[in-house]
Protein backbone atom coordinates (compact mmCIF):
# COMPACT_ATOMS: atom_id res chain seq x y z
CA UNK A 1 0.00 0.00 0.00
CA UNK A 2 1.42 3.37 -1.01
CA UNK A 3 0.64 6.74 0.49
CA UNK A 4 -0.30 9.06 -2.35
CA UNK A 5 1.31 12.20 -1.03
CA UNK A 6 4.85 13.02 -2.15
CA UNK A 7 6.76 14.89 0.53
CA UNK A 8 9.67 17.27 0.06
CA UNK A 9 11.43 18.20 3.30
CA UNK A 10 13.86 20.80 4.48
CA UNK A 11 17.50 19.86 4.02
CA UNK A 12 20.34 21.46 5.96
CA UNK A 13 24.03 21.21 5.20
CA UNK A 14 27.20 21.62 7.18
CA UNK A 15 30.81 20.59 7.26
CA UNK A 16 31.81 17.69 9.47
CA UNK A 17 33.90 18.82 12.43
CA UNK A 18 34.07 22.44 11.35
CA UNK A 19 30.73 24.09 12.06
CA UNK A 20 27.77 24.90 9.84
CA UNK A 21 28.00 25.59 6.15
CA UNK A 22 26.14 28.39 4.41
CA UNK A 23 25.38 27.10 0.93
CA UNK A 24 23.01 24.18 0.47
CA UNK A 25 24.20 21.41 -1.81
CA UNK A 26 21.96 18.57 -3.00
CA UNK A 27 25.02 16.40 -3.54
CA UNK A 28 27.40 16.91 -0.61
CA UNK A 29 30.99 17.77 -1.32
CA UNK A 30 33.88 16.09 0.44
CA UNK A 31 33.62 16.66 4.18
CA UNK A 32 29.99 17.79 4.20
CA UNK A 33 26.81 16.64 5.92
CA UNK A 34 23.30 16.81 4.48
CA UNK A 35 20.57 16.23 7.08
CA UNK A 36 17.10 15.14 5.99
CA UNK A 37 14.17 15.32 8.37
CA UNK A 38 12.20 12.06 8.51
CA UNK A 39 9.15 10.62 10.25
CA UNK A 40 8.83 9.46 13.85
CA UNK A 41 11.71 7.38 15.26
CA UNK A 42 13.86 6.45 12.27
CA UNK A 43 15.23 3.02 13.16
CA UNK A 44 17.23 2.04 10.10
CA UNK A 45 18.42 3.17 6.69
CA UNK A 46 19.63 1.31 3.60
CA UNK A 47 20.92 2.72 0.31
CA UNK A 48 20.47 0.73 -2.87
CA UNK A 49 20.29 1.74 -6.52
CA UNK A 50 19.27 5.38 -6.91
CA UNK A 51 17.56 5.67 -3.54
CA UNK A 52 17.98 5.43 0.20
CA UNK A 53 15.21 3.89 2.29
CA UNK A 54 14.40 4.83 5.90
CA UNK A 55 12.39 2.70 8.35
CA UNK A 56 10.30 5.17 10.38
CA UNK A 57 9.44 2.90 13.26
CA UNK A 58 7.09 5.28 15.05
CA UNK A 59 4.70 5.69 12.15
CA UNK A 60 4.82 2.39 10.27
CA UNK A 61 6.34 3.71 7.05
CA UNK A 62 9.39 3.30 4.85
CA UNK A 63 10.51 6.56 3.24
CA UNK A 64 12.23 6.80 -0.14
CA UNK A 65 15.01 9.37 -0.63
CA UNK A 66 16.29 10.30 -4.09
CA UNK A 67 20.10 10.13 -3.97
CA UNK A 68 20.42 12.73 -6.73
CA UNK A 69 18.52 15.41 -4.79
CA UNK A 70 18.54 14.13 -1.20
CA UNK A 71 14.80 14.68 -1.10
CA UNK A 72 12.02 12.41 0.12
CA UNK A 73 9.99 11.38 -2.91
CA UNK A 74 7.59 8.81 -1.48
CA UNK A 75 6.37 6.98 1.62
CA UNK A 76 5.32 3.32 1.71
CA UNK A 77 2.87 2.30 4.43
CA UNK A 78 3.90 -0.91 6.22
CA UNK A 79 1.67 -0.94 9.31
CA UNK A 80 0.18 0.99 12.21
CA UNK A 81 2.38 1.08 15.34
CA UNK A 82 -0.47 2.53 17.41
CA UNK A 83 -2.24 -0.83 17.13
CA UNK A 84 0.57 -2.52 19.10
CA UNK A 85 -1.09 -1.87 22.44
CA UNK A 86 0.78 -2.87 25.58
CA UNK A 87 4.09 -3.71 23.92
CA UNK A 88 6.08 -0.77 25.22
CA UNK A 89 8.05 -0.32 28.42
CA UNK A 90 6.13 2.07 30.64
CA UNK A 91 9.08 4.41 30.93
CA UNK A 92 12.44 4.57 29.14
CA UNK A 93 14.14 4.89 32.54
CA UNK A 94 12.60 1.56 33.60
CA UNK A 95 14.41 -0.19 30.76
CA UNK A 96 18.08 -0.66 31.68
CA UNK A 97 20.88 -0.30 29.15
CA UNK A 98 21.11 -3.36 26.96
CA UNK A 99 17.46 -4.33 27.42
CA UNK A 100 15.92 -3.48 24.08
CA UNK A 101 12.27 -3.76 25.12
CA UNK A 102 12.16 -0.02 24.49
CA UNK A 103 11.95 -1.05 20.81
CA UNK A 104 9.02 -3.45 21.20
CA UNK A 105 6.56 -1.05 19.55
CA UNK A 106 8.83 -0.20 16.61
CA UNK A 107 7.19 -0.90 13.24
CA UNK A 108 9.16 -1.40 11.10
CA UNK A 109 12.28 -2.09 13.14
CA UNK A 110 14.65 -2.51 10.20
CA UNK A 111 15.06 -2.10 6.45
CA UNK A 112 17.43 -3.66 3.91
CA UNK A 113 17.88 -3.69 0.15
CA UNK A 114 18.83 -6.27 -2.44
CA UNK A 115 18.62 -6.32 -6.22
CA UNK A 116 15.09 -5.24 -7.19
CA UNK A 117 13.72 -5.33 -3.63
CA UNK A 118 13.42 -3.41 -0.39
CA UNK A 119 12.75 -5.46 2.77
CA UNK A 120 11.12 -4.28 5.99
CA UNK A 121 10.10 -6.10 9.16
CA UNK A 122 6.46 -6.16 10.24
CA UNK A 123 6.56 -7.18 13.87
CA UNK A 124 2.83 -7.00 14.60
CA UNK A 125 2.06 -9.85 12.19
CA UNK A 126 5.49 -11.55 12.38
CA UNK A 127 6.03 -10.90 8.69
CA UNK A 128 8.64 -9.69 6.25
CA UNK A 129 7.43 -7.12 3.75
CA UNK A 130 8.83 -6.88 0.21
CA UNK A 131 8.60 -3.50 -1.49
CA UNK A 132 9.10 -2.99 -5.23
CA UNK A 133 11.47 0.01 -5.51
CA UNK A 134 10.13 0.84 -8.95
CA UNK A 135 6.45 1.12 -8.00
CA UNK A 136 6.91 1.84 -4.25
CA UNK A 137 4.28 -0.77 -3.46
CA UNK A 138 4.25 -3.75 -1.13
CA UNK A 139 4.34 -6.73 -3.49
CA UNK A 140 4.68 -9.56 -0.95
CA UNK A 141 4.08 -10.10 2.78
CA UNK A 142 5.91 -13.22 3.95
CA UNK A 143 4.94 -14.95 7.17
CA UNK A 144 8.21 -15.64 9.02
CA UNK A 145 6.90 -16.65 12.46
CA UNK A 146 9.14 -14.19 14.30
CA UNK A 147 9.35 -10.45 14.89
CA UNK A 148 12.08 -9.14 12.55
CA UNK A 149 14.45 -6.95 14.56
CA UNK A 150 17.36 -6.74 12.12
CA UNK A 151 17.60 -7.66 8.44
CA UNK A 152 20.53 -8.31 6.12
CA UNK A 153 19.92 -9.14 2.46
CA UNK A 154 21.76 -10.41 -0.57
CA UNK A 155 20.46 -11.40 -3.96
CA UNK A 156 20.19 -15.04 -2.83
CA UNK A 157 18.99 -14.79 0.78
CA UNK A 158 17.34 -12.47 3.27
CA UNK A 159 18.23 -13.07 6.92
CA UNK A 160 16.39 -11.65 9.90
CA UNK A 161 16.90 -11.91 13.64
CA UNK A 162 14.40 -11.98 16.50
CA UNK A 163 15.70 -10.61 19.80
CA UNK A 164 12.80 -12.05 21.80
CA UNK A 165 12.71 -15.66 20.60
CA UNK A 166 16.47 -16.23 20.02
CA UNK A 167 15.86 -17.14 16.41
CA UNK A 168 17.26 -16.32 12.96
CA UNK A 169 15.19 -16.92 9.84
CA UNK A 170 16.32 -17.27 6.21
CA UNK A 171 14.00 -16.23 3.37
CA UNK A 172 14.48 -17.09 -0.30
CA UNK A 173 13.88 -13.88 -2.32
CA UNK A 174 13.10 -15.90 -5.45
CA UNK A 175 10.14 -17.75 -3.92
CA UNK A 176 9.37 -15.25 -1.13
CA UNK A 177 9.28 -18.11 1.35
CA UNK A 178 11.06 -19.23 4.53
CA UNK A 179 13.70 -21.86 3.77
CA UNK A 180 15.36 -22.16 7.19
CA UNK A 181 14.69 -21.31 10.83
CA UNK A 182 17.68 -21.43 13.17
CA UNK A 183 16.27 -21.59 16.72
CA UNK A 184 17.83 -21.92 20.15
CA UNK A 185 20.52 -19.29 19.65
CA UNK A 186 22.14 -17.48 22.56
CA UNK A 187 19.86 -14.88 24.13
CA UNK A 188 19.01 -11.72 22.24
CA UNK A 189 19.98 -12.07 18.55
CA UNK A 190 20.33 -8.61 17.03
CA UNK A 191 22.93 -7.55 14.48
CA UNK A 192 23.63 -9.62 11.37
CA UNK A 193 26.61 -9.62 9.02
CA UNK A 194 27.29 -11.59 5.84
CA UNK A 195 30.71 -12.99 5.01
CA UNK A 196 31.57 -15.55 2.31
CA UNK A 197 29.76 -18.74 3.29
CA UNK A 198 28.42 -17.48 6.60
CA UNK A 199 26.03 -15.18 8.39
CA UNK A 200 27.22 -13.83 11.76
CA UNK A 201 24.74 -13.08 14.55
CA UNK A 202 25.34 -10.98 17.66
CA UNK A 203 23.46 -12.15 20.76
CA UNK A 204 23.21 -8.98 22.80
CA UNK A 205 21.89 -10.50 26.03
CA UNK A 206 24.41 -13.34 26.11
CA UNK A 207 27.54 -11.52 24.88
CA UNK A 208 28.29 -13.92 22.06
CA UNK A 209 28.81 -13.93 18.30
CA UNK A 210 27.58 -16.93 16.33
CA UNK A 211 28.63 -18.13 12.88
CA UNK A 212 25.90 -19.84 10.84
CA UNK A 213 27.06 -21.80 7.79
CA UNK A 214 24.93 -20.62 4.84
CA UNK A 215 25.39 -23.95 3.03
CA UNK A 216 23.81 -25.96 5.85
CA UNK A 217 21.92 -23.24 7.78
CA UNK A 218 23.46 -24.62 10.98
CA UNK A 219 25.52 -23.07 13.75
CA UNK A 220 29.21 -23.62 12.98
CA UNK A 221 30.91 -21.64 15.76
CA UNK A 222 30.20 -19.43 18.77
CA UNK A 223 32.62 -17.08 20.50
CA UNK A 224 32.44 -14.75 23.49
CA UNK A 225 32.47 -10.97 23.03
CA UNK A 226 32.66 -7.93 25.26
CA UNK A 227 29.34 -6.83 26.83
CA UNK A 228 26.28 -6.18 24.66
CA UNK A 229 27.32 -6.85 21.08
CA UNK A 230 24.96 -5.37 18.51
CA UNK A 231 26.08 -4.36 14.99
CA UNK A 232 28.07 -6.81 12.88
CA UNK A 233 29.66 -6.35 9.48
CA UNK A 234 32.16 -8.08 7.21
CA UNK A 235 34.88 -5.87 5.74
CA UNK A 236 38.60 -5.96 5.03
CA UNK A 237 38.61 -9.78 5.22
CA UNK A 238 37.38 -9.69 8.82
CA UNK A 239 34.17 -9.78 10.83
CA UNK A 240 33.66 -6.74 13.08
CA UNK A 241 31.29 -6.46 16.05
CA UNK A 242 30.63 -3.39 18.15
CA UNK A 243 30.05 -4.05 21.88
CA UNK A 244 28.15 -1.21 23.46
CA UNK A 245 28.63 -1.26 27.22
CA UNK A 246 32.23 -2.05 28.12
CA UNK A 247 33.23 0.25 31.02
CA UNK A 248 30.69 2.91 29.98
CA UNK A 249 32.04 3.28 26.46
CA UNK A 250 32.44 0.34 24.15
CA UNK A 251 34.72 -1.75 22.00
CA UNK A 252 34.89 -3.00 18.46
CA UNK A 253 36.24 -6.52 18.16
CA UNK A 254 37.81 -7.89 15.00
CA UNK A 255 37.25 -11.57 14.30
CA UNK A 256 39.04 -13.91 11.90
CA UNK A 257 36.18 -15.55 9.97
CA UNK A 258 38.24 -18.70 9.32
CA UNK A 259 39.04 -19.42 12.97
CA UNK A 260 36.19 -17.54 14.68
CA UNK A 261 38.75 -16.00 17.02
CA UNK A 262 39.06 -12.38 18.17
CA UNK A 263 42.22 -10.85 16.71
CA UNK A 264 41.88 -7.28 18.04
CA UNK A 265 39.84 -5.32 20.59
CA UNK A 266 39.58 -1.59 19.88
CA UNK A 267 38.23 0.93 22.43
CA UNK A 268 35.58 3.30 21.03
CA UNK A 269 33.33 5.97 22.48
CA UNK A 270 29.84 5.61 23.95
CA UNK A 271 26.67 5.03 21.99
CA UNK A 272 24.04 7.71 21.43
CA UNK A 273 20.31 7.40 20.96
CA UNK A 274 17.91 4.58 21.72
CA UNK A 275 19.15 1.19 22.88
CA UNK A 276 19.02 -1.46 20.20
CA UNK A 277 19.77 0.77 17.20
CA UNK A 278 23.34 0.67 15.92
CA UNK A 279 25.45 -0.02 12.85
CA UNK A 280 28.92 -0.27 11.36
CA UNK A 281 29.96 1.07 7.95
CA UNK A 282 32.94 0.23 5.75
CA UNK A 283 33.92 3.14 3.48
CA UNK A 284 37.11 4.33 1.79
CA UNK A 285 39.40 1.92 3.60
CA UNK A 286 38.03 2.53 7.10
CA UNK A 287 35.42 1.14 9.45
CA UNK A 288 33.04 3.78 10.86
CA UNK A 289 31.38 3.51 14.26
CA UNK A 290 28.34 5.53 15.40
CA UNK A 291 27.95 7.25 18.77
CA UNK A 292 28.54 10.62 20.38
CA UNK A 293 31.06 11.06 17.57
CA UNK A 294 31.53 9.23 14.30
CA UNK A 295 34.79 7.32 14.66
CA UNK A 296 36.89 5.81 11.89
CA UNK A 297 38.92 2.69 12.67
CA UNK A 298 42.00 2.10 10.52
CA UNK A 299 42.04 -1.65 9.79
CA UNK A 300 45.81 -1.52 9.22
CA UNK A 301 46.51 -0.37 12.78
CA UNK A 302 43.30 -1.48 14.56
CA UNK A 303 43.00 1.98 16.11
CA UNK A 304 40.59 4.89 15.92
CA UNK A 305 42.28 7.20 13.43
CA UNK A 306 39.67 9.93 12.96
CA UNK A 307 36.64 11.43 14.69
CA UNK A 308 33.86 13.58 13.25
CA UNK A 309 31.69 15.76 15.47
CA UNK A 310 28.47 14.15 14.32
CA UNK A 311 26.29 12.42 16.90
CA UNK A 312 24.22 9.52 15.62
CA UNK A 313 22.57 6.30 16.73
CA UNK A 314 23.60 4.16 13.75
CA UNK A 315 25.68 4.34 10.59
CA UNK A 316 25.73 2.44 7.30
CA UNK A 317 27.42 2.98 3.95
CA UNK A 318 25.87 3.46 0.52
CA UNK A 319 26.29 5.48 -2.66
CA UNK A 320 29.81 6.52 -1.68
CA UNK A 321 28.74 8.11 1.60
CA UNK A 322 27.94 7.37 5.22
CA UNK A 323 24.26 7.37 6.17
CA UNK A 324 23.40 7.98 9.81
CA UNK A 325 20.28 7.63 11.92
CA UNK A 326 20.25 10.82 13.97
CA UNK A 327 18.56 11.71 17.22
CA UNK A 328 16.00 14.36 16.24
CA UNK A 329 13.84 12.46 13.73
CA UNK A 330 16.40 12.82 10.96
CA UNK A 331 18.98 10.98 8.90
CA UNK A 332 22.18 12.40 7.47
CA UNK A 333 24.30 11.78 4.42
CA UNK A 334 27.93 12.28 5.44
CA UNK A 335 30.76 12.53 2.91
CA UNK A 336 33.86 12.21 5.08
Amino acid sequence: MKLLSVLVLVITTGTACSGSGTAPSPSPAHGHVVTIKTGVNPAGIAAGGDYAWVANSGEGTVWKIDLATNRVVDKVLVGDPTALAGCESRNVHQTPHGDFRIRNCDLPKAVATSSGAVWAGKGDTKSLVRIDPASDRVVATISVGVEPWYIVASDTAVWLSDWRTNTVVRVDPTSNSVVATVAGLAAGPTGLGLSPGAVWVASSRDNTLTRIDTATNRVAATLATDPTPLPVTYAYSSVWVRNEFHEGNGTVQRVDPATAQVTATIPVGPIAGRDGIDGLAALDGGLWVAGLQLERIDPASNRVARRLNHTCAAVTAGAGALWTVDLAYAVSRVTP
